[in-house]
């Protein structure tokens, strides 16, 4: 199945899986709904959304000579997820969700937080007496802002350059 390619949308009796693979379609658009990657239209119909246009897109820019290359999500990519998923993150929520070796990680994803806190697309929340806690305020897109040298954060969703303010002392 391929969402979007003649019409803009796809339509269940337009599929012929074979016995008893409805189930594994169905699931597919439920994941894919559930990641805002995919709306339904009416009972039966489905299109992606624009998320899920540009992922495509910047999945395609990652194939070489037709066959697509199995790419690992890194940390940061996996933490970016789950930040657009729960809208309000701590680092030890996201620590127990993703990291195998927590200890090791601990800092790549301290720093990462405070880079897209400094970028403008988290806000730290005000305390209540437990771990800090962040919200997202400014989501580019699905995939995951990376930060770079030189004071910038690079949105592969737009393409654009975001200038990172200074750390407050």
């Amino acid at each position: 199945m391929q969402l979007g390619q003649r019409r803009g949308h796809a339509r269940l009796e337009d599929l012929e899986p074979d016995q008893g693979q409805w189930s594994d379609v169905l699931r597919a658009l439920q994941i894919l709904k559930s990641r805002g990657l995919a709306e339904t239209i009416e009972s039966g119909r489905y299109r992606l959304t624009d998320d899920g246009r540009k992922l495509i897109i910047a999945q395609a820019a990652m194939r070489v000579d037709g066959a697509a290359r199995q790419k690992r999500r890194t940390i940061r990519e996996r933490v970016w997820w789950i930040i657009r998923k729960d809208r309000k993150v701590s680092i030890p929520g996201i620590l127990s969700v993703i990291a195998n070796e927590p200890e090791r990680q601990y800092e790549n994803i301290r720093d990462y937080i405070a880079g897209l806190v400094r970028g403008g697309i988290l806000s730290p929340l005000p305390r209540r007496g437990g771990e800090r806690r962040f919200i997202l305020i400014n989501d580019p897109g699905p995939l995951a802002p990376v930060l770079r040298r030189g004071g910038v954060i690079h949105d592969p969703n737009s393409g654009q350059d975001i200038v990172i303010r200074e750390a407050v002392k």
